[in-house]
């Protein structure tokens, strides 16, 4: 659907920026409203260094919350993963990025990246189905 580009774009371009300043970040997510509005959701629970499975699990539990309400249409949870993507078989840092939509099949995209005098290079950005967690 349209706005998916959109809504990719500025998860990576956060997840990059995060990256420039901290060298790291938490998990984090976008949602686009009803409007086409984009809308930033994080997890707090009071620890300082949470896992990252938790702090996605929140979200993801309170963008469901924000989706029974029909509040949002899509929403993109962006997290750092390490593996291999695409073609590469070493071991890679890579800003993964799970995107739904209300009315289209899930994706999931990595784009494997470097960090060179603190200045983001991303790499082949890898796209596969992804799994139903919000829009259930």
């Amino acid at each position: 659907p349209i706005n998916m580009d959109q809504l990719f774009t500025a998860t990576i371009d956060e997840a990059a920026m995060l990256l420039e300043k901290k060298g790291e970040f938490f998990p984090f997510a976008f949602a686009m409203k009803q409007d086409g509005n984009i809308t930033v959701y994080s997890a707090f629970d009071g620890n300082e260094c949470p896992p990252s499975s938790e702090v996605i699990s929140q979200l993801i539990e309170g963008l469901q919350q924000e989706a029974k309400k029909n509040k949002i249409i899509a929403c993109a949870i962006a997290y750092e993963v390490n593996g291999s993507f695409g073609e590469s078989t070493n071991s890679q840092s890579a800003i993964c990025v799970a995107l739904e939509h209300e009315s289209s099949v899930p994706v999931t995209c990595f784009q494997p990246y470097e960090l060179k005098e603190s200045k983001y290079q991303g790499g082949n950005i890898v796209v596969q189905e992804g799994d139903s967690n919000v829009f259930v």
